[in-house]
């Protein structure tokens, strides 16, 4: 919100006298909330995999101490699943934000560019 409180488009809405409750929620946080919600739905990704650390120090019985197990007993398939659940996990929450994004800021859409 710092940064975006000296942005031209913020100064500009001062100028012109909007009320501040318009100005903090229209212009203010619809602005500052994009990279917050991108680094929440990456750090989901970091959440999921940063268990496995967690969960072998405390002895945790979970994904993370199943996937610490099975890579000291080379047990291949279960690796390949708990890592293509991290993968599935990290995908749906990008795609989610990528669904959120316009809802958010309506100055982002979903059409393509022409070539």
């Amino acid at each position: 919100m710092v940064g975006v409180n000296n942005e031209d488009y913020f100064l500009l809405a001062q100028a012109k006298g909007l009320h501040p409750g318009r100005m903090f929620y229209r212009y203010g946080v619809r602005n500052a909330i994009l990279p917050a919600v991108t680094s929440l739905a990456m750090g989901l990704a970091g959440l999921v995999s940063g268990s496995t650390l967690v969960e072998y120090i405390f002895a945790y019985p979970g994904t993370g101490y199943t996937l610490y197990q099975a890579i000291i007993t080379q047990d291949y398939a279960v690796m390949q699943t708990i890592c293509n659940l991290m993968i599935l996990i990290t995908t749906t929450a990008v795609f989610l934000l990528d669904l959120l994004y316009p809802l958010i800021d309506p100055r982002i859409t979903f059409r393509t560019a022409k070539a």
